[in-house]
């Protein structure tokens, strides 16, 4: 394709592999542009290439191109921004993943408990306050350990020049970053 150009595809439940959710399938549609909007909305249900394919093959590879993207801008700067933002990626995950972890056993409960307003509220005001909670957790390790953390990575001086204020100030996102996720449990289960 040139730039400017689309590409439209209609009837794609057509395609032998489209009803099987072929993963080959997927990785080639996926690979025909940069943008991916479905209109089927009767067909948004099933699980086919188009309506789970697609979508999760673009979910699994945005965080590799945001990395990718950072990275470069960071480098324009200095090694040592690229490198800061690496330490910072692995730490994060730490405090991250038992977010997404309490996500993941929040969708379930919300879902099974659908109909009944009052569960639901209830585990999600919950869910909101444990992951908000974890995440301060993580606010004040960033803000009161951040030299230590980075000489886990054995941070030269112009890394902790660098790492030190940019740990204090990123992880100021953690306490909404954690009542986004948690929240979006709800619109998983839902």
């Amino acid at each position: 394709l040139k730039d400017g150009e689309i590409v439209l595809m209609q009837n794609t439940r057509y395609e032998k592999g489209e009803s099987k959710n072929d993963p080959e399938l997927a990785q080639y549609w996926a690979s025909l542009g940069e943008v991916f909007v479905e209109d089927a909305f009767g067909s948004v249900h099933r699980a086919h290439v188009s309506t789970v394919g697609i979508p999760s093959i673009i979910m699994a590879s945005i965080g590799s191109v945001m990395t990718f993207g950072m990275n470069k801008i960071l480098i324009a700067f200095t090694s040592t921004a690229t490198a800061v933002f690496g330490v910072y990626f692995k730490l994060q995950s730490f405090v991250f993943m038992p977010v997404f972890g309490l996500n993941n056993g929040t969708v379930p409960i919300i879902a099974y408990n659908f109909g009944r307003p009052d569960r639901i509220v209830k585990t999600l005001k919950l869910s909101i306050a444990y992951a908000v909670s974890i995440m301060i957790a993580g606010l004040l390790l960033f803000n009161l350990a951040a030299e230590n953390l980075l000489m886990i990575f054995n941070a030269s001086d112009s890394m902790l020049e660098i790492g030190v204020p940019a740990l204090k100030i990123i992880s100021l996102s953690f306490i909404l970053a954690g009542f986004g996720i948690a929240c979006s449990s709800l619109f998983q289960a839902m």
